[in-house]
């Protein structure tokens, strides 16, 4: 029974020094998890709803392509029953290390923020050509 034991940290103990590397979206990164460092490797992140992009992190600037609207009605809610509306044509850009409640939008004197948002959605553009997204689950539209 002890060697079934020992065989089976060992087993674990392999399987965790093999996961220190892994793929993750294209690009290799070592899981933090392991391999503790004062940076992350990944600079952006891009949020999805569906198949729309809800959201792009960039250093510590959060851009929504569309705003999110409360509901009227009682309770009046974000989320699920929400809203997303164009903001004429521009992004609404936050600051969330400044303001991590993301009540002031800072678009006006960060707007030099918009070239590299707009770097990354080229890049994630060109990405759809050889790794398309596949297709988004929708609760409210069935299949025949």
């Amino acid at each position: 029974m002890d060697s079934a034991v020992s065989d089976c940290r060992r087993r674990l103990s392999e399987c965790s020094r093999q996961a220190e590397c892994r793929y993750h979206a294209g690009r290799q990164r070592r899981l933090r998890r392991y391999r503790r460092q004062a940076k992350s490797n990944r600079e952006s992140l891009l949020t999805f709803i569906g198949e729309e992009i809800a959201a792009i992190r960039w250093r510590q600037y959060r851009l929504y392509p569309k705003e999110f609207v409360i509901t009227t009605g009682n309770p009046a809610l974000y989320g699920l029953t929400g809203r997303r509306a164009e903001g004429n044509g521009f992004p609404a850009v936050f600051n969330i290390e400044a303001d991590p409640r993301e009540e002031v939008n800072i678009l006006g004197t960060s707007a030099w923020v918009i070239g590299p948002y707009l770097k990354l959605i080229g890049e994630y553009q060109q990405s759809l050509e050889q790794y398309p997204n596949p297709k988004a689950v929708n609760l409210t539209v069935f299949a025949r």
